[in-house]
C-alpha cells in the first residue's frame, strides 16, 4: 500500500493511549484527554 498516510506514519513509534480524563460539555459533546505511553 502506498497511501500517503501509511507512508507518513511508517517510521513513527507505536504508542498506547491511556484515558486520563473525560467530561461532557453540553450534553452531547465529550472531551477526552489521553496520555500517550511508548508501546514496548
Amino acid at each position: 500500500m502506498t497511501r500517503p498516510e501509511i507512508l507518513y506514519f511508517a517510521d513513527a513509534p507505536d504508542f498506547d493511549l491511556e484515558l486520563i480524563d473525560h467530561r461532557t460539555l453540553d450534553g452531547r459533546i465529550q472531551e477526552l484527554a489521553y496520555r500517550p505511553t511508548l508501546h514496548p
